[in-house]
């Protein structure tokens, strides 16, 4: 078998095997769900390259595409649009952070079959606005009231949900138990439905933080994700103090996929969920009220709560026009800048001068898009040798 196809199972070795098959049937759909799935790829192919080190280094996402976007609530009510995946963050060159954005335009454009022109000519819009942003070092946020155009209809949308929609969506009925689809929720062994149900409602007895003053009544395995399938992952239903229903997501946590190819020392953590959920809550704007780390039978898991704001912009809706696509990754480039800014001069991280600096560099936009370009054309080959190996039955549990 190819030594493309070996890497990929040696990367996710040690994973739940029925879950993991979902990746991988997941990773088969288009080249953009594939490049999705195996970020890692991305680090071991490129880390030598002197665009990813000698780049003043900040917090970055570790992977940034254009589905780690999406709209949130945060602690002060108001609902964001921003980067909502931080699962890979790390200290680093910026430089991962927007080459990846970058690959992931062109290759989003090639799986929804928009001309290359345009694809081209989107990736150019995003580094503009990146290099602009990071240039004058001053971040910007977005939410409902900020929001323009495509964004403003959307946050606008998703402001109007309820809690009880999500429930409605996830629960029976009356709301007595999570409902088993076998899509999204799985149902668990009784003996680790007992035990989480029990240790959650220990911790939360003893812990510190009054907002997760809950009840967990019922627990089911959460399916979601692309990259992140195979780990464990859990949503617990519980009730809050007034008898209403809250939803809360319990994601295991693993070290970052190219924390083995950066240079750059790392602050030391208790785990990776406090890794996790520290970034989240200073490359936000305005994080979640509801983001902590949770230690479970050795491991460390980020826990958080189910919002019925969560929510993707469905590309495939707006492929066609090219002026809304525009727009959108336009913020999408001074988001991440945003992003990085706020993450500077924290924990080892470069000042933000250091950044405005390096964001005035003339030939790193287009080292930039000529390396997403590249990339890009390198992941339509990888696609193909996976989906060889995939219908050829490499890729199964028994691997």
């Amino acid at each position: 078998m190819s030594q493309l196809a070996q890497r990929i199972q040696q990367f996710n070795k040690g994973r739940l095997p029925d879950v993991l098959d979902k990746k991988y049937t997941a990773m088969s759909q288009d080249v953009f769900r594939f490049f999705r799935g195996s970020n890692h790829l991305f680090y071991e192919d490129l880390h030598q390259l002197p665009l990813f080190q000698k780049y003043p280094a900040t917090w970055i996402c570790g992977d940034l595409h254009i589905e780690n976007f999406g709209s949130y609530k945060g602690d002060n009510k108001l609902v964001y649009f921003d980067i909502n995946d931080f699962d890979e963050a790390m200290l680093a060159p910026f430089t991962w952070d927007a080459a990846r954005m970058a690959t992931s335009i062109i290759i989003a454009c090639r799986a929804m079959n928009v001309v290359a022109d345009d694809a081209a000519m989107l990736c150019s819009v995003f580094l503009d606005a990146y290099i602009g942003t990071l240039a004058r070092g001053k971040s910007r946020h977005i939410e409902k009231e900020t929001a323009r155009g495509i964004l403003e209809s959307f946050l606008c949308k998703v402001a109007m949900r309820k809690t009880k929609d999500i429930i409605k969506q996830r629960c029976t009925k009356d709301a007595s138990a999570l409902r088993i689809d076998g899509v999204k929720q799985l149902a668990l062994d009784n003996s680790e439905k007992i035990s989480l149900l029990e240790q959650i409602n220990k911790w939360i007895n003893v812990s510190e933080d009054s907002r997760y003053r809950f009840h967990a009544k019922d627990v089911a395995f959460r399916i979601s994700g692309t990259g992140s399938l195979g780990q464990k992952r859990y949503v617990f239903l519980t009730t809050r103090n007034d008898g209403k229903p809250v939803l809360l997501d319990m994601k295991q946590s693993m070290p970052p996929t190219g924390a083995q190819w950066i240079k750059t020392p790392q602050p030391s953590w208790k785990g990776d969920a406090e890794r996790i959920a520290w970034t989240q809550s200073f490359m936000q704007d305005e994080p979640p009220a509801l983001l902590t780390s949770y230690y479970y039978k050795k491991q460390w898991y980020v826990l958080k709560a189910l919002q019925p704001m969560d929510d993707k912009i469905n590309y495939n809706l707006i492929a066609t026009d090219m002026r809304a696509m525009s727009a959108l990754v336009n913020e999408m480039g001074v988001l991440s800048a945003s992003a990085h800014l706020r993450g500077s001069g924290r924990k080892g991280a470069a000042t933000a001068d250091e950044l405005m600096s390096a964001g005035t560099n003339k030939t790193l936009r287009k080292t930039l898009q000529e390396t997403a370009m590249t990339y890009a054309a390198k992941m339509e080959t990888y696609y193909s040798d996976f989906c060889e190996a995939y219908t050829g039955g490499f890729f199964t549990a028994k691997k």
